[in-house]
C-alpha cells in the first residue's frame, strides 16, 4: 500500500491514477510512509481565505479554490453556494401564502444553516489547501 503525493489517499501498489483525486501517479513521486504531509500550494493562505470569504458572503463560494488551482472543487462549491443562496432568498417568498410565515421561516432557517456550514467549510478548506 502506498500514498498519493497529491492528496494523501491510500492507493494500490499497481495503480496508475489516484482513486481519490484522479491525478497520475509516477513511480518517482510515490510516498510509502504513513506520515504523509500535504505539500503547500505556494499561494498565500490569507489571500485564499479572503477570496473564499468575501465573495462567499454573496453565494460565490469556491473563488479561493480557483485561486489555488483547484478548479473541480471551485466549480462544485460555486454551484452549491449559488443554489443554497438562492434557496435562502427564495424561501422568503413563501411568507406571502396562508400559513406561509411558518413554512417560509422554517425553510429559510434550514437553508441558512446549511449555507452557513458550507460557507465555513469552503473557507477553512481554502486556507488548509494553501498552507
Amino acid at each position: 500500500m502506498r500514498y498519493c503525493p497529491h492528496c494523501g489517499a491510500k492507493v494500490e501498489d499497481n495503480a496508475i491514477n489516484c482513486p481519490n483525486c484522479f491525478k497520475e501517479l509516477s513511480r518517482v513521486n510515490i510516498t510509502t510512509s504513513a506520515g504523509w504531509q500535504p505539500r503547500g500550494s505556494g499561494r498565500s493562505p490569507t489571500i485564499a481565505v479572503l477570496l473564499a470569504i468575501v465573495p462567499g458572503l454573496f453565494g460565490l463560494w469556491g473563488i479561493g479554490h480557483f485561486y489555488l488551482g483547484r478548479w473541480e472543487r471551485g466549480i462544485m462549491f460555486l454551484i452549491t453556494g449559488l443554489v443554497l443562496y438562492l434557496l435562502v432568498l427564495g424561501s422568503s417568498g413563501l411568507m406571502d401564502i396562508p400559513l406561509g410565515f411558518i413554512v417560509g421561516a422554517a425553510c429559510m432557517a434550514i437553508f441558512a444553516l446549511i449555507w452557513l456550514a458550507g460557507f465555513i467549510f469552503q473557507a477553512f478548506e481554502a486556507y488548509a489547501l494553501a498552507r
